[in-house]
């Protein structure tokens, strides 16, 4: 409400105090961020929504060999980029996890081998 309502600083922390139950300490440099930048809030809320759709779909084309540490790395390991460009890096990351499963089915056979062998890596076995 600070930008849409013309809220004053004051009125913007008292807000956060009010009703998240916050102290006037840890919501003050907020409240100033969300003043002096008025799209940070919304920019984030966007970065955020893309990089759950972008974990979904990553879950959902690898099932359970979905390795949420893997995928973290792309994301931190790709930069600070525009949201289309992190769409092509989680491609890329789907499409070499792909590659090594189809390697790893290789050597397990058609009986769930590329699971016992993740289940091992994990564990620490393999």
């Amino acid at each position: 409400g600070i930008h849409a309502r013309r809220w004053t600083r004051e009125q913007g922390v008292r807000f956060f105090v009010d009703v998240n139950g916050s102290n006037v300490e840890e919501v003050a440099s907020e409240v100033d961020r969300y003043c002096s930048w008025p799209g940070q809030a919304c920019g984030y809320k966007v970065g955020h929504t893309e990089i759950n759709r972008q974990r979904e779909r990553a879950k959902t084309t690898l099932g359970v060999r979905f390795d949420v540490k893997a995928f973290n790395d792309t994301l931190v390991l790709g930069g600070n980029v525009p949201l289309d460009v992190l769409a092509k890096n989680v491609d890329e990351y789907l499409s070499s996890a792909g590659d090594a499963l189809d390697r790893l089915a290789g050597l397990g056979g058609p009986t769930g081998g590329i699971d016992r062998m993740l289940a091992e890596i994990r564990a620490g076995r393999g």
